[in-house]
Order: C-alpha cells, then sequence, then structure tokens
C-alpha cells in the first residue's frame, strides 16, 4: 500500500474546502485576499466606531444623537456624489487609494485633536470623529463593493 505524497494530500484539503464553500479551484486565491482585507478592515472600522461613540455619548450624551444622524446622512450623500465624480476623472486603482487614504488621514488629526486638552477643541473633535466614522463606513463599503466587482463575475459574487 502507497501512502498519497504531502503534496497531494494538500490539495485534497484545498479542494475539500473549497468544495464546503462553493468556490471552483481558481477562485480561492482572490476569495481569501478579500476575505482578509475585509476582515482586516472591519476590525478595524469596530474598534472606531465603539471608541468615538463611546466618546461622543460620554461629551453630548444621547440628545445629540439625532443631530449626528441627519448630519452624517447629509455627509455619506456628499461622499458617493465625491466617489462617483473621482471614478470619472481618475483610473479606478487611483480612486481605490485616494478613497482609503481619504478615510485614514482625518484619524491622524482626530487623534492630535484629542490630544489637546482645550475643551472647546476636544468638544468639536468628538463630535467630527463620530461623523467621520459613519463616513468612514460608507467609504469602506464602496470601495469593497467596487473591488470585488472587479475581482469577481456575477456568478462569484453570489
Amino acid at each position: 500500500m502507497k501512502l498519497p505524497s504531502p503534496t497531494r494530500l494538500k490539495g485534497y484539503w484545498i479542494r475539500t474546502i473549497l468544495e464546503w464553500v462553493n468556490l471552483r479551484p481558481e477562485e480561492g486565491e482572490r476569495t481569501l485576499l478579500m476575505f482578509a482585507f475585509h476582515t482586516t478592515t472591519a476590525m478595524g472600522l469596530l474598534w472606531l466606531e465603539y471608541s468615538a461613540i463611546a466618546l461622543f455619548l460620554e461629551k453630548y450624551g444621547a440628545k445629540w444623537l439625532p443631530v449626528i444622524y441627519i448630519a452624517s446622512s447629509v455627509i455619506c450623500s456628499g461622499l458617493g456624489v465625491l466617489y462617483s465624480w473621482l471614478q470619472r476623472i481618475l483610473p479606478l486603482r487611483s480612486v481605490l487609494v485616494a478613497i482609503a487614504i481619504l478615510a485614514a488621514l482625518p484619524l491622524l488629526v482626530f487623534r492630535l485633536g484629542l490630544e489637546i486638552e482645550y475643551g472647546y477643541i476636544t468638544v468639536v473633535t468628538i463630535f467630527l470623529l463620530r461623523l467621520w466614522m459613519d463616513a468612514v463606513y460608507i467609504l469602506n463599503d464602496l470601495n469593497s463593493q467596487v473591488t470585488a466587482n472587479q475581482l469577481f463575475n456575477i456568478r462569484e459574487i453570489k
């Protein structure tokens, strides 16, 4: 009796896992990369969300939440228009990178604003941080959907 080679055994396990998740062999690497990217981004977004909400509720309380939701809807609509405009004037790869940078840069400014111990600046920073958190969700969703549409066809997206 001959034992299967480690390479053949590894291939068997990979094929089995791909069958469990209904993927073809050529889709595996792209799907794994998209999953890793989305998981990593989601962890960062959850950290941002819970931090921003805790800071906001501590400084403002729940009575200001309706203002945040209204302002957030206006900002997110504007970001959708900005994203569409950028797609028309820049190559897609440049748009994806620009949006990722646009989402990350304000976080550095917010960090500096929170370190300043002057009351007014801290209060404004926390308000803007809460708004930006919603904006980052929208930008991340747009980037993820556009990337998925470029990487996968309709059958693969299902």
